[in-house]
This record gives C-alpha cells, structure tokens and sequence, in this order.
C-alpha cells in the first residue's frame, strides 16, 4: 500500500439480518414463464450496449483474479472507451429526449 495514504474510509457494514430486513430485486416467476423470462433477457442483452457489457465482463474477470490496482486501472481505462462511443453518444441524446437508446454496438 502506499505510504501516502493518511485515511481509509470504511462505508460497508457486517451485520447479520434475515432475508425479509434485507433491500433486494427479487422477483419469483413460475415454471410456466422461466422460458419467457429468460429470452426477455436475453433480448435485452442482444440488443443492450455490447461495447459496455464486453467491458464489463472483462472489468469482472479480471477482478476475480487480477491484481486491485491494475483492476481499478483497467475499469478507468474501459470507462474512457465507453464515453467515446457512439452508442454513448446516442444513449446520452435519448435520455435527455426522453426515448428508448438504440444501440449499434459502435
């Protein structure tokens, strides 16, 4: 670590609590719907911003084995990328008009 640093901030918290006091996105589907559910997905990801989701499993990957500061390198580095998209370009303009981004994979 570097002899820079004077203070380290901790905001995470262990604590035990049960699943009912615990904030989560749960949604329970029945056998019925685990198909339409699962290609609803799938659609969304085919046709989500491929460049970010590419990055982002890379950023992943490499978090699980990689060294913290080349990790944190690496994401700043892939976030940079990101805004030079066109799809960013693209997803920026449609939030502030208020539509649905179309993404190109550019």
């Amino acid at each position: 670590m570097s002899e820079d640093v004077d203070e380290i901030v901790v905001t995470a918290l262990k604590r035990t609590s049960t699943v009912q006091d615990t904030p989560a996105s749960i949604t329970a589907i029945g056998a019925n719907e685990i198909e339409d559910k699962g290609m609803e997905l799938a659609h969304r990801l085919a046709n989500g911003p491929s460049v970010a989701l590419g990055y982002m499993k890379e950023n992943l990957n490499r978090a699980m084995m990689g060294d913290i500061d080349e990790c944190l390198d690496m994401e700043a580095t892939h976030l940079f990328h990101c805004f030079q998209t066109e799809d960013h370009k693209n997803a920026t303009k449609a939030f502030v008009e208020k539509k649905e981004p179309v993404f190109k994979g550019e």
